[in-house]
């Protein structure tokens, strides 16, 4: 198998995967809400299954770098279907328990945080860097397809054929992901001094490589910013203007996410056939994304008072630019880390940019919900990205060419 085909044979079996983890992510809110009947429960226990998998993030890195990657990958998979079988035993048992899930959900998060620094590692040695952004983007396209059709297959499996049946399909899935990996040829490059160094001496490596760079770390920190101010926007921001304000049916609500995803699906494509090296033009698609949001909030006090019907129509168009303006921003910035970053430092980087963003996303939710029930939800879209905006205008601040400071 070439090299093309190792990357494809990587995506494909990204997406198997994610497929499978799509259906559980749409079906496990369901199932708790049939058993318990409370949302309060429900939260509780996705931020018990959830907090031991951020905190351990920023030490996943090491293990990858002294690892094989493609191992990590096979294991990670073998394992969550493992997991899923066995959740399925225990329920034709009549065994499974909330306790249970929770734990198993702990576990299946820290896996699934590993999955994706090795996942990130191995696709930047699989690939050239000439052609990093291109396959970024059919990386992303492929996700987000996978991201469409598993929350359908999700509802349809657990309200025709109940939550085992979930649990059999979404295990399968990890199955014949890790399967499909086993196929992928892939060396290991040797091993470089700084393996041998002690964990604490590594650990501070992946720190010392964020914050020796001004460009790496603006954009780490430009990140860490995104995630806090507009990453909220499925669970605050968008029920709150169409649901809350608006009184949207929630049958219609699902579009929403439709249209953001549309828009990813199409830039993906446009990435994936320009070939061309990755752009020095963040600085404009930061601005222009953090636009596109702020006229969705305009809109909303806009059109309440003048003609409300026309602003459903008008929500669904800009937020498929804004799914296209979002993945030119993200194709780029994560080929740019792959390209810039040494790949012995990358594992203990995407290691730590993942906890980064994980710690911050529950902080800005919380600050949206708070500033929606104060100002409403348009009011504090408008305000979360002029903040973004503010923060990018400082991290740009004094230069010529387009580039952070």
């Amino acid at each position: 198998m070439n090299r093309k085909g190792n990357v494809l044979n990587l995506i494909l079996n990204r997406s198997v995967s994610l497929f499978g983890a799509g259906i559980y992510s749409v079906s496990l809110p369901l199932y708790l809400l049939q058993e318990t009947g409370s949302l309060a429960k429900a939260g509780i226990f996705f931020a018990a299954a959830s907090l031991p998998s951020v905190l351990l993030r920023p030490f996943l890195g090491v293990p990858v770098e002294r690892s094989n990657r493609k191992r990590i990958l096979v294991l990670c998979d073998f394992t969550s279907s493992a997991v899923f079988f066995s959740l399925l035993l225990l329920s034709r048992m009549e065994l499974l328990t909330l306790p249970v899930l929770a734990a198993a959900g702990m576990l299946l998060n820290t896996i699934s945080g590993l999955f994706g620094v090795a996942s990130n590692v191995i696709f930047t040695e699989l690939n050239e860097k000439g052609s990093l952004e291109q396959m970024n983007g059919l990386k992303s396209f492929s996700d987000n397809l996978a991201g469409i059709a598993s929350p359908l297959a999700g509802a349809y499996l657990f309200g025709a054929f109940g939550f085992a049946s979930v649990l059999a399909a979404v295990g399968a899935s990890y199955a014949l992901s890790a399967a499909g990996e086993c196929f992928i040829r892939y060396r290991r490059p040797d091993k470089t001094p700084g393996e041998s160094a002690p964990l604490r001496e590594q650990f501070l490596g992946g720190v010392r490589v964020i914050t020796s760079s001004r460009e790496i770390f603006s954009l780490f920190f430009l990140v860490m910013v995104l995630n806090s101010f507009v990453a909220n926007s499925d669970e605050i921001i968008n029920p709150g203007i169409l649901v809350q304000k608006y009184g949207l049916p929630q049958k219609l609500y699902g579009l929403s996410s439709s249209s953001f995803v549309a828009g990813t699906l199409a830039a993906g494509l446009f990435l994936f056939r320009r070939r061309n090296a990755c752009p020095p033009r963040l600085k404009a698609l930061f601005l222009l994304n953090s636009a596109v949001m702020m006229l969705i909030g305009a809109a909303s006090l806009l059109c309440y008072n003048l003609c409300p019907r026309a602003y459903f129509p008008i929500f669904l168009t800009l937020e498929t630019v804004c799914g296209f303006i979002t993945t030119c921003v993200n194709v780029p910035l994560i080929s740019f880390f792959q390209i810039q970053i040494p790949v012995e430092y990358q594992g203990r980087f995407f290691a730590l940019l993942s906890f980064a963003s994980g710690l911050l996303i529950p902080l800005g939710v919380s600050w949206a919900g708070f500033l929606s029930d104060r100002a409403g939800a348009d009011a504090a879209y408008l305000i979360n990205n002029a903040c973004v905006i503010l923060a990018v205008l400082f991290v740009y601040r004094k230069r010529k060419n387009g580039a952070p400071v």
